[in-house]
């Protein structure tokens, strides 16, 4: 005895069907934008401004791998260095990043010395010392806006700083 199928069972699941191929589709294209590489820190510079602080600047190397230009409205990020969370970095400036190219920004940052003795301390001693930045980028990429997250970290070593 051959078993039937009620005819309404078929629609819906052929419904069923090519909305979640579309879902798939739109899910998959709503990515406006690649997130930018890191490619480094340059130009580190370390000055005392007070006795419980000092401040740190360096310049930030990224690459966009994107096809088109990307239009950056805002950087926030947090920076942990031998894991201690030195403080946060928010660049509030739009500027552009050219499709396929390099580029770079500056950072600045009010750090407490005490962080900085121990740090200085391995770094003399020959040790490198870990960091990592952490936080978001917004951006727009073909006129779409998007914050997309970031994480990336490295080391530094005596000779990457300048006193």
């Amino acid at each position: 005895m051959l078993l039937s199928v009620p005819h309404f069972f078929c629609k819906r699941s052929t419904l069923f069907f090519i909305l979640g191929i579309f879902t798939i589709l739109l899910l998959g294209s709503c990515n406006p934008f690649q997130p930018l590489k890191y490619l480094g820190l340059s130009n580190f510079n370390l000055k005392p401004k007070s006795f419980a602080e000092s401040n740190i600047s360096a310049t930030v190397q990224v690459y966009n791998p994107n096809s088109g230009q990307l239009m950056v409205k805002r950087i926030m990020a947090d920076i942990v260095v031998n894991d201690k969370t030195w403080g946060s970095y928010k660049l509030d400036s739009t500027f552009q990043i050219p499709a396929k190219d390099t580029f770079s920004f500056p950072i600045a940052l009010k750090v407490k010395n005490s962080y900085l003795l121990s740090s200085v301390m391995d770094v003399a001693g020959g040790k490198q010392l870990p960091y990592k930045l952490k936080g978001t980028i917004r951006g727009s990429y073909k006129k779409i806006t998007a914050e997309v997250p970031f994480e990336h970290s490295g080391q530094f070593s005596e000779k990457d700083i300048k006193f």
